[in-house]
C-alpha cells in the first residue's frame, strides 16, 4: 500500500503540479515540487514492481527486464516513469502544452496499470486515467490556496472553474469505476473493498461541503483557512484511502496479481 501512496502522491505532485502551474498562475507552485513528484513516482514504481519480482523470484536481470517488456503490470511501471520523465523535461524545456499534455496522459495510464485500472479493458483504465488526472489538479490546486495566502482571492477565482471540472470528471468516473469494479452498489457493504470506498465516498462528500464553505468565504474576502487546511487533509486520506483500496479484490473479481 505504501508504495501506491508514493505513486499517488508523486502522480498529484508532477501532473497536477504542472497542471497547476498553467491554469492557476505561472509560477503559483514553486518548481522545485516537480522533482520530488518524479522521485516519488520512480521510488513507488520501483518499489511495487520489487515486490513483485521478489514474490516471483525473479530478481536477476532477465527476469527483470522480461518482466517490463512482456508482463502488463512491468511494461504500465515503465511507461509511467517514461512518461513522468518526459512531463518534467517538457515542462523544464517550455515545450508546447501539447507535449505536456501526452506526457500526462502517458503517465496516469501507466499508473492506471498498476491497479485496477488494468483489469477491465482499455476504456475502463481511460477513466481511471480521467479520475487520476482530476483527482491530482484538485489536491495540488488546494495546496496551493495554502501556500499562497496573500493571492489567495486572485488564485481562487482562476482555480475555482477548474476545481467545478475536476469535481465533475471526479464524480462521473468514480460512478463508471465503481459499477465496474462492483457490479451492484448493493454489494459494497459484503466486502471489504466496499465498506472501505464506502468510507472513501463518504469523506469525499465531506470536502465537497467544505468546498462550498472554503469558497463563498474567500469569495467574501473571509478567512477560511482552517476549513482549506481541513480540505487539503481529507483530500490525503482520499489518496489513502485510494491505496488501500489498490491491494483488495473488488467484488467483481478475484485478486489482483
Amino acid at each position: 500500500m505504501l508504495a501506491q501512496l508514493l505513486l499517488y502522491a508523486g502522480a498529484a505532485l508532477l501532473v497536477g503540479g504542472v497542471a497547476v502551474r498553467h491554469l492557476v498562475k505561472p509560477g503559483s507552485l514553486r518548481l522545485r515540487w516537480l522533482p520530488t513528484g518524479l522521485l516519488l513516482l520512480v521510488a513507488g514504481a520501483v518499489w511495487k514492481t520489487y515486490g513483485v519480482l521478489r514474490e516471483l523470484d525473479m530478481l536477476n536481470l532477465t527476469d527483470t527486464l522480461d518482466f517490463l517488456t512482456r508482463v502488463p503490470a512491468g511494461r504500465a511501471a515503465l511507461l509511467l516513469v517514461i512518461g513522468a520523465c518526459v512531463l518534467l523535461a517538457a515542462h523544464l524545456s517550455r515545450f508546447s502544452r501539447l507535449t505536456e499534455l501526452g506526457a500526462a496522459a502517458l503517465t496516469l495510464w501507466g499508473l492506471a496499470g498498476l491497479g485496477h485500472g488494468s483489469t477491465h479493458g482499455a476504456f475502463v483504465r481511460f477513466v481511471h486515467v480521467l479520475h487520476g488526472g482530476a483527482m491530482s489538479v484538485w489536491v495540488v490546486g488546494v495546496a496551493t490556496l495554502l501556500l499562497i495566502r496573500p493571492r489567495q482571492i486572485e488564485a481562487l477565482k482562476r482555480f475555482s472553474p477548474v476545481a467545478a471540472g475536476c469535481v465533475g470528471v471526479l464524480i462521473s468516473s468514480g460512478l463508471i469505476m465503481t459499477s465496474s469494479h462492483t457490479g451492484s452498489l448493493l454489494r459494497l457493504p459484503d466486502t471489504l473493498y466496499g465498506q472501505r470506498l464506502i468510507l472513501k465516498l463518504l469523506v469525499f462528500g465531506v470536502v465537497l461541503g467544505l468546498a462550498f464553505v472554503v469558497r463563498r468565504a474567500l469569495l467574501g474576502q473571509a478567512r477560511a483557512s482552517r476549513c482549506l487546511g481541513l480540505e487539503f487533509f481529507l483530500l490525503l486520506v482520499i489518496l489513502w484511502l485510494t491505496s488501500s483500496l489498490v491491494g483488495l479484490a473488488p467484488p467483481s473479481h478475484g485478486s489482483l496479481p
